[in-house]
């Protein structure tokens, strides 16, 4: 009886390890995925989405808890994220915001040998690269810089013939008020353009993205002006050009672009044709982010 009683006793406990083993097999294999889902992100064009990278961030995070090693391979990823944006031109900050938030969650999940990398990574933004021209954007300090043209726009490769060129369409948003439409035309609905633009197969996701964050940003300051009682004035209809006009004029030039070379043959300045969209699209942003502050 002494020894079954010692039997059961060393069954059960194997019955417990082995299901203790089977759980920590389980949460390995989900570390590797949520590694997996991480570097798809961070390395495709979806590490420039808030969304995508704390989703993927929040995956990281989880399995750490249970394994302990994802957070240190998911904070190398990111550093090569962060140093890549540190000296690229983009105008919104909000990208590198978010890389940085999420090197700061894994520094508190256990990697915390990457805040001084990413530091680095945020002063070489800051004072080597676009960073404080961006920040200006975000908190009013500063100008924003007009959209410059595409190389169609520059006298590249034409574009096509119905569509204005980008100089007209500052000398029209530059001139007098008395050349806007009247209050009852600025109040009526427009079609929503920007929804066309992202049902556009060709379009990159990176692209998308941008112009999905635009139609979020610009519908925003409308619907604050509208509040305030403004119908007409000339930032209704700033905002209502970057939806209507300015958006749909750069993504059509590059939709202009040969779908084979679009992506990858260097178009201007050593960028292709994707790296100048989504410069063109920055530029929007900012200025988009710009009517907005003036709105609240």
């Amino acid at each position: 009886m002494y020894a079954s009683g010692h039997f059961a006793v060393f069954a059960e406990l194997s019955g417990a390890q082995g299901r203790t083993t089977a759980m920590g097999a389980i949460f390995q294999l989900l570390a590797v995925f949520a590694l997996v889902f991480f570097a798809r992100t961070v390395f495709g064009e979806r590490g420039r989405d808030p969304r995508a990278l704390g989703l993927a961030a929040l995956g990281i995070t989880v399995t750490t808890l249970f394994t302990g090693w994802p957070v240190h391979a998911a904070a190398g990823m990111l550093l090569g994220l962060l140093f890549s944006r540190a000296l690229s031109s983009g105008r919104s900050p909000w990208p590198m915001l978010w890389a940085l938030a999420c090197a700061m969650i894994f520094a508190v999940s256990g990697a915390d040998w990457v805040v001084v990398p990413a530091m680095v990574a945020a002063g070489l933004w800051l004072f080597m690269g676009n960073g404080l021209a961006a920040l200006s954007t975000l908190v009013g300090n500063g100008p924003v810089p007009e959209p410059v043209p595409l190389p169609e726009q520059a006298g590249g490769l034409p574009m096509s013939e119905t569509a204005p060129p980008m100089e007209a369409m500052a000398e029209q948003r530059s001139g007098p008020v008395r050349q806007q439409p009247d209050r009852a035309a600025a109040a009526r609905p427009v079609p929503d353009v920007l929804t066309s633009l992202l049902t556009q197969p060709r379009v990159p996701e990176q692209a998308r993205a941008q112009l999905a964050e635009l139609d979020h940003v610009t519908a925003e300051a409308l619907a604050a002006l509208e509040r305030q009682g403004e119908r007409g004035g000339a930032a209704i209809y700033e905002l209502r050009a970057l939806r209507q006009e300015y958006a749909p004029q750069v993504v059509q030039a590059y939709l202009n672009l040969p779908p084979t070379l679009a992506d990858t043959a260097v178009v201007e300045d050593g960028k292709t044709g994707r790296d100048l969209l989504s410069e063109q699209l920055d530029l929007l942003l900012g200025a988009a982010y710009e009517q907005l502050r003036h709105s609240a």
